[in-house]
């Protein structure tokens, strides 16, 4: 505040009167407004093209505001350190706001990278300082920050000379390259980002670190983008093609991200988005790498009519592959003008069928001999599935249905030659080698027990029915009353699907159904002992058996178990 001071003059004849003002209030009396920023983050590629080159802040006009204050706004690091001078403003009104303007110039001496606190202070003709507090914090990449970055590259829009991304593009995974760009840096990490237009969605993926033996490569980085992610979060549920832009940005910390220029790309898949995309990183022999789930599994006849199962006398004769109108979920998966094969086990049998009529199943007629060998029927387990080939935009895109187990019974030897593998007793096993035994402790573990029977020999079929028996015997070999147990099962498809985690042969994957045997049977062996576990499969030729497996049994049950 300023105060009035009155003089009077003399002299000899008259006096003159007269005043002066003086000022000894600092600008904005006791407080002065905080510096208001529009963001709290910053990065280069943000100043320079969402912002046009310039942050401009805002500070209300405070009390005894004057034009000619002089505004200096500092930089200081989060956590202590020097002031930095940034930007010195001249106040215009009396009533205004001042808007101060941070240039590129200006954020640079933000160095380095980090939160800085910024505040400013007022200085009046008087001489009259204050300071603002609290301060405004603002976390800045402005200085060496990598600019003027390449838009990512995706391979795949080269693949038929064209700006389209079809279903083999983005199938299993969809490439995208980062090209070398400015003030790239080991210790940088690279982050994806892909907006659909369609969904309007975004997501972002994580490519990389880079590490001093990138810097200088043309691509620097490379990624695979899962299908799974394009197909979840930016692919419409079915329908025409859309747009798809993507940029990358550049990780230091919790820094601002700079971010590269935009690629865009039409993508197309052509066919439904896949429910349950992810390729099968080991297929089985025969199965196709990566279908579309979306399709159903075509079904399989001979004249028998019995759902893929082509009968005794019925393997050397034609059969039918039906493939499917609809999908999964009732929605229409074909498209007239589509053009189907059947295969099995990876071979093309009957020719391509078109797709002539809309709502209908296709019908694909093959002769079901071997290829080449048109006197040697089929015989055993093949996967059938069928190959779907479509034009979008212009190229002939072939995608696969999944598969489907089926069984060409056999009219020739017996099940596994007369001889089926023998069975164990899993908790045997598990105690490693030369410990093949069970205890109390293992029933109780296992509530029972269970024993693998294995259904990979030759000539075991789907439909076949395998009848099994378990014993127990008393010390001495006596049979233990109440522990024999009997029971058949028959083989379906999820038996005959060889898997790895086998552990008598783990160096292939084997097909197998476990038996479960209850506690109480185990537990009328009453003590020392043993059991055995045998099965066996009957057919027109005759009978199939495993050899009897022998285990010994020390069934005592622990007293907190019993």
């Amino acid at each position: 505040m300023g105060v009035l001071v009155e003089t009077i003059g003399f002299d000899q004849i008259f006096y003159i009167p007269s005043s002066f003002y003086l000022d000894r209030q600092a600008p904005g009396g006791s407080r002065l407004p905080k510096l208001e920023l529009p963001l709290d983050r910053l990065s280069i590629t943000q100043l320079r093209n969402d912002l046009d080159g310039k942050l401009v802040g805002d500070i209300a006009d405070y009390y005894d505001q004057e034009p000619g204050d002089i505004i200096r706004i500092f930089a200081q690091p989060l956590g202590g350190g020097a002031s930095i001078p940034i930007l010195e403003v001249k106040v215009s009104s009396r009533d205004q706001h001042t808007r101060p303007e941070f240039l590129e110039e200006h954020l640079e001496k933000l160095d380095p990278a980090g939160t800085y606190e910024l505040y400013y202070d007022v200085t009046d003709l008087a001489g009259n300082r204050s300071i603002e507090l609290p301060p405004t914090q603002l976390t800045v990449w402005i200085k060496d920050a990598p600019v003027d970055m390449p838009p990512p590259v995706f391979p795949g829009k080269e693949a038929f000379d064209d700006e389209i991304l079809r279903d083999p593009q983005i199938r299993p995974f969809m490439d995208v390259e980062i090209p070398d760009f400015p003030g790239a840096a080991a210790g940088q990490s690279v982050v994806l980002v892909m907006r659909g237009i369609a969904l309007d969605s975004t997501i972002s993926v994580n490519v990389g670190t880079l590490v001093p033996g990138d810097i200088g490569n043309d691509p620097i980085l490379v990624t695979k983008v899962p299908y799974g992610v394009v197909a979840t979060h930016l692919l419409p549920i079915f329908g025409p093609s859309w747009n798809m832009t993507a940029w990358y940005e550049v990780e230091v910390g919790s820094l601002p991200r700079p971010q590269s220029d935009a690629e865009t790309a039409t993508i197309v898949p052509g066919f439904l988005p896949d429910p349950s995309p992810d390729p099968d990183p080991d297929p089985e022999p025969g199965k196709p790498e990566n279908p579309n789930n979306a399709f159903q599994a075509p079904l399989l006849k001979g004249l028998s009519a019995t759902d893929d199962i082509i009968t005794v006398g019925d393997n050397d004769k034609p059969a039918t592959v039906t493939a499917y109108w609809e999908d999964v979920e009732g929605r229409p998966a074909l498209q007239v003008g589509d053009q189907i094969q059947a295969v099995l086990n990876g071979e093309n049998y009957g020719d391509p069928v078109d797709v002539d009529d809309e709502d209908e199943d296709v019908e694909i007629p093959i002769d079901v001999a071997n290829p080449g060998l048109p006197d040697t029927p089929l015989e055993g387990g093949y996967w059938l599935y069928c190959e779907i080939t479509r034009d979008v935009e212009g190229e002939d895109i072939t995608i696969d249905t999944p598969a489907k187990y089926v069984v060409f019974q056999s009219t020739g030897d017996l099940p596994g030659g007369g001889t089926l593998a023998k069975s164990y007793f899993i908790a045997g096993e598990r105690k490693g080698p030369g410990r093949y035994a069970i205890n109390g402790s293992d029933v109780v573990q296992d509530n029972g027990t269970d024993v693998r029977c294995y259904v990979d020999d030759t000539k075991v079929v789907r439909g076949m029915t395998v009848n099994w028996r378990f014993e127990g015997f008393l010390q001495g070999g006596a049979p233990a009353p109440g522990a024999a147990l009997a029971g058949s099962f028959v083989i379906d498809d999820g038996d005959l699907r060889p898997r790895p985690d086998d552990p008598r042969d783990p160096a292939r994957n084997r097909a197998f159904r476990d038996i479960h045997i209850p506690r109480a049977n185990l537990e009328a062996i009453g003590g020392r002992g043993s059991a055995t576990f045998e099965y066996w499969i009957t057919v027109a030729e005759g009978e199939s058996r495993s050899d009897k497996d022998t285990i010994v049994a020390d069934i005592r049950i622990p007293d907190a178990d019993a």
